[in-house]
């Protein structure tokens, strides 16, 4: 009996052939193959994409310690070639301390410092980096450092002795000469400069009164600073005649001039004391002052101070060829008549609102504070006839860097303050090249002037 074609047969071979169909479709059996293991890389690698790949190098740059004073601090600034950050760390933490990239100094001696950068998942980590300086100890103004065994030691005391000064004379200079027993050098400071002043160590007596000058030394890197040294004196004016010396210096007698002062030439006039016989009279004198840009004469026989002329700024109102009309609106002193405003030569290309007369010129020294003063005048006829040179038979001002008469085509003549008693619209005037004063120039010409200030006190 064949059952094969029965629905009951037909249906159990389906199955069959079912199941058998699935079993192999699931990988069933004894032919199945395992799953590939996960991709190993070195550490010196990173993967990408199922493929290992060499990390990245890096380096750390620009890595320094300076020198650092117990106390005291320092940025560290070290970068990496990558980016990323520097850590630092110190090596010698009993001298110094790290934290927020700033190293601390804490005691003397060695810092070592180390900066580390360790990379990141593609980057390598750098090469570690140290650097080392020396911490030095904090000095007081009383120590100096000693580098050699990076120890405060105490500064050496210092003393200064031997300033003193004599009595002077006006227009009188000394040297200083005070030590410091350190062997460093002495400097010293007028403490009264309207009266004494100095360069360098030479000591000038410009105007009577007290001078005080003291010495110091600063001391050194190893010396201490000495204690100020201070003395004071007297500038006085010490007159012993009222004449200037006339620099004549030969005796004449009846016959002749430009003779030996000896008794044989001169025979019964030896009793005459001549000039060139006694030699009386004070020898002229001046010291050159400076203030600024500014240079002036001090008689050191009279105290009077002396204008000193421009010889080559022609915009200034001292320019040695600029002439003045004479002038003072005060009446006490103008004699009975002002004078002439304004009418002299004093202006240049450049306007300047100048009064080109004896008052306008005055007031504009004093306002500018020439030489470092406000108290500038005319001369009188006394007072400019103490700088005549009678010893010379012409242009008796130049030796003295005054009025050179030879290099002024203008005029020869200076103003003084002098108005004349018997003329009121005249006022004395004094020729340069002779040294003679006159009472007869018209106060409408244009002379030229020489201020004076100062004299005795």
């Amino acid at each position: 009996m064949r059952n094969i074609h029965s629905p009951k047969s037909k249906y159990k071979v389906a199955i069959g052939i079912t199941a058998t169909f699935l079993l192999v479709g699931c990988g069933g059996g004894s032919s199945s193959s395992p799953s590939p293991a996960p991709q190993q890389c070195l550490n010196t690698q990173y993967l990408e994409a199922g493929t290992c790949r060499a990390k990245n190098p890096q380096s750390i740059r620009g890595f320094s310690l300076p020198p650092l004073t117990v106390g005291s601090r320092a940025i560290l600034t070290a970068t990496a070639t990558s980016g990323l950050s520097v850590i630092y760390n110190s090596n010698t933490p009993q001298t110094c301390s790290v934290a927020n990239n700033e190293v601390s100094a804490i005691a003397a001696g060695e810092c070592t410092v180390a900066a580390n950068q360790a990379g990141d998942q593609r980057t390598l980590a750098a090469t570690q980096m140290i650097a080392s300086n020396l911490i030095y100890p904090r000095c007081s103004e009383a120590e100096y450092l000693d580098a050699l065994k990076n120890t405060c030691q105490a500064k050496a005391a210092q003393n200064v002795t031997g300033l003193s000064l004599p009595a002077l004379r006006l227009g009188e200079s000394i040297t200083l000469t005070a030590v410091a027993d350190s062997g460093l050098p002495v400097s010293y400071t007028s403490k009264t400069i309207s009266t004494c002043r100095l360069e360098g160590s030479k000591l000038i007596a410009i105007r009577q009164g007290v001078c005080t000058v003291s010495a110091n030394q600063l001391g050194s890197v190893r010396v201490l600073p000495a204690a100020e040294t201070t003395v004071s004196t007297q500038v006085r004016l010490e007159i012993l005649s009222q004449l200037p010396k006339t620099g004549i210096t030969t005796c004449g007698n009846s016959n002749a001039n430009n003779l030996n002062c000896d008794q044989a030439v001169l025979g019964s006039l030896s009793s005459f004391k001549q000039d060139g016989q006694t030699q009386t009279g004070y020898k002229m004198e001046y010291v050159l002052l400076t203030h600024q840009q500014d240079e002036c004469l001090l008689d050191g026989n009279s105290g009077l101070v002396w204008e000193k002329k421009n010889w080559s700024d022609v915009n200034s109102i001292r320019y040695y060829d600029k002439s003045f009309t004479w002038y003072n609106s005060n009446a006490k002193t103008n004699g009975g008549n002002t004078g002439i405003r304004n009418k002299g030569f004093c202006e240049t290309e450049t306007p300047s609102g100048r009064q080109c007369d004896t008052q306008g010129y005055i007031s504009e020294l004093n306002a500018n504070r020439y030489c470092g003063y406000d108290d500038w005048r005319i001369p009188s006829i006394t007072e400019i006839e103490t700088i005549v040179d009678y010893g010379h038979i012409a242009n008796r001002f130049d030796m003295f860097g005054f009025i050179d008469a030879t290099i002024t085509p203008s005029t020869s003549s200076v103003w003084l303050a002098t108005p004349s008693a018997s003329r009121s619209d005249t006022a004395w005037s004094l020729n340069i090249d002779t040294g003679r004063a006159h009472g007869f120039a018209f106060k409408d010409n244009a002379l030229r002037l020489l201020a004076v200030r100062g004299g005795r006190q």
